[in-house]
């Protein structure tokens, strides 16, 4: 039963628990995680096989997907998806190579030089989730960013179906470039690009979103490999007053609510109003979708549709909240954006749904969730690049640094770091 809550019962009863839905409960999964990891890591492909079939029920031979199945994979789909993905990559790819940082060099001192250089990653595995639904999207999202930063090697892995992959997901892995596909997904796919097997190779990060298991693995293998941000079940938050229309409102918040039965959405309005317009909107119109048991299960569990007194306390629970996609759907979006601190990416306006960001605008849809977006930023170039610092000093150079540098050595008992400089000067 939908119903509405003010600020202060949602503080109450909800906003704890709320706060602390990043705290998975990995408990009952660690040990079988581990299991499987070391499993993988002593027996290479055989075990990947094994738990391919165990968990998705496909017995793999080839783990590799050759470039036949590729052809095949676009001779099945239709023009008009490849016209999509591919208006859709180039859209990604243009505002992704915006973010390309500039190497810089810096005069700190006379004959000081520091420098900035910028290198990419040399391997990635770009993970894609399978499951519920197939996501050729996410390909796009993980691979492209990993192409613009000139990743020389990009491994992409994702669940197989009896019959293979997705032919959406090999096209949309084809026009992102990727160097390998290989038909792996959970956790033995994770423990695969981690240490390596016979046909998968070891890489050195492995990005993109996946269930609870998958993130279990990445954490546990940490140490040894470079993970990206954590990115769980989908949230939506939207921000609306008087002028918010109930029906975009009720519709976006129908979109996420179908990704999975743990999505949360969250509905923060200044109107009562419009509050109570969206709940029936929701209640006519959630089983027009072909997701409709997915939707009814969040509506029931994860909505909140909260009213509060005014804008900014509205902003102010936001913030708390921080949410993976926050719409601010009122009157004047652009003079609430600056107070916004805590959001996965922002959608300003009535006529920019998250959907868009989710496959076409050319903004990544790989976003911290649970909270994480307080101290975490969606998927980006940076993702795939070191930036390498080198500093050049001239013999006077050096000499103007002596003083300052050997101060501060001393001071803290390193005198081999004092005697490093003051015996280049030494006749």
């Amino acid at each position: 039963m939908m119903r509405i809550l003010t600020e202060n019962e949602f503080r109450t009863k909800y906003l704890d628990e709320i706060r602390k839905r990043s705290t998975l409960q990995f408990d009952e999964i660690v040990e079988s995680v581990k299991s499987i990891i070391s499993s993988v890591k002593e027996r290479g492909n055989a075990a990947v096989q094994e738990f391919t079939l165990k968990f998705d029920n496909v017995e793999i031979h080839d783990l590799k997907v050759s470039r036949e199945e590729i052809q095949q994979a676009y001779e099945t789909v239709d023009d008009d998806f490849i016209n999509a993905i591919k208006m859709a990559g180039t859209n990604i790819k243009k505002f992704h190579e915006a973010q390309m940082p500039k190497e810089l060099c810096v005069e700190t001192q006379e004959g000081v030089q520091v420098t900035r250089i910028i290198r990419p990653i040399e391997s990635v595995g770009l993970y894609v989730p399978g499951g519920r639904a197939s996501y050729p999207s996410s390909v796009l999202m993980v691979a492209i960013p990993a192409l613009v930063a000139k990743v020389p090697t990009r491994i992409l892995c994702t669940p197989p179906s009896k019959n293979g992959i997705d032919p959406r997901v090999l096209v949309a892995a084809a026009e992102s470039k990727v160097t390998e596909i290989f038909k792996v997904g959970g956790v033995q796919a994770i423990a695969a690009l981690a240490h390596g097997t016979e046909s998968i190779p070891k890489v050195q990060k492995i990005v993109g979103p996946g269930n609870k298991f998958v993130t279990v693995a990445k954490t546990l293998l940490q140490s040894e490999v470079g993970i990206d941000l954590p990115a769980g079940p989908s949230e939506i938050l939207i921000l609306a007053d008087e002028s918010s229309n109930s029906n975009f409102i009720a519709l976006d918040l129908l979109s996420q609510a179908e990704h999975d039965p743990n999505a949360m959405c969250f509905l923060i309005s200044t109107s009562d109003k419009v509050a109570a317009s969206t709940i029936q909107v929701l209640e006519n119109r959630f089983d027009q979708f072909e997701r409709k048991e997915i939707i009814q299960e969040v509506l029931e569990n994860n909505l909140f549709i909260i009213t509060t007194k005014n804008i900014e306390s509205a902003v102010q629970l936001t913030n708390e909240i921080a949410p993976e996609h926050l719409e601010i759907q009122t009157g004047e979006p652009e003079s609430i954006l600056p107070k916004i601190k805590n959001a996965g990416a922002i959608f300003l306006g009535p006529f920019s749904p998250v959907a868009v960001g989710d496959y076409s605008a050319g903004s990544n849809h790989v976003l911290p969730t649970g909270g994480t977006a307080r101290f975490f930023s969606g998927l980006n170039v940076f993702d795939f690049l070191k930036q390498i610092e080198v500093v050049k000093c001239t013999k006077e150079g050096l000499k103007k640094l002596e003083k300052t540098t050997v101060t501060i050595a001393e001071k803290e008992g390193l005198t081999a770091h004092a005697r490093s400089v003051t015996e280049r000067f030494m006749k």
